[in-house]
């Protein structure tokens, strides 16, 4: 569609056939983005293949130093920028390329995403490897898309697909 690559980040689109398709979509990538950091820390934390590329590092939100994907808390890992979780694939791979670790073992990532396990697996999954007591899976179900009360009727179809729940 003509998107330009910045900063190693590669930019795609999606056409649709309406505007409640294009918001279901925005919605569902924005919470796919938001959660990503989490799989990430659930598959190098427990993936032998991947545990050469712990040592990715990242920079939480309101700090000037970046820290090791894996010693961030859960709520540094929702708490990404958006361009900081979108960099994450590219440096898993170039990284894989370095280490010269097979690029196959970065698809095992997909088997810990909100996509891979369903909403309240993954929730369930994320307390327990976070040691979190129920906080993270009060924070997934908290979840809220904001908009103004002028918004489209799509997005409460949008938050009910997404498992979220119309009072999202």
């Amino acid at each position: 569609v003509g998107f330009k690559q910045e900063n190693g980040l590669h930019p795609w689109g999606h056409i649709t056939c309406d505007g409640s398709v294009a918001n279901i979509e925005a919605l569902w990538a924005a919470r796919n983005t938001k959660l990503y950091p989490l799989a990430v820390y659930a598959a190098l934390k427990t993936e032998k293949h991947l545990k050469h590329l712990d040592y990715i590092k990242v920079q939480p939100t309101g700090k000037k130093t970046s820290k090791r994907i894996i010693d961030l808390e859960w709520w540094e890992l929702i708490n990404l920028q958006r361009e900081v979780i979108l960099a994450i694939p590219t440096q898993l791979s170039q990284e894989a390329v370095n280490q010269n670790i097979d690029a196959s073992h970065l698809e095992q990532i997909q088997n810990y995403t909100i996509q891979g396990d369903g909403i309240m697996a993954f929730a369930i999954r994320m307390d327990k490897l976070f040691k979190a007591k129920g906080e993270l899976l009060e924070a997934i179900a908290a979840l809220k898309v904001m908009g103004p009360a002028t918004a489209h009727y799509s997005l409460p179809k949008a938050t009910t697909l997404l498992g979220l729940g119309t009072g999202a």
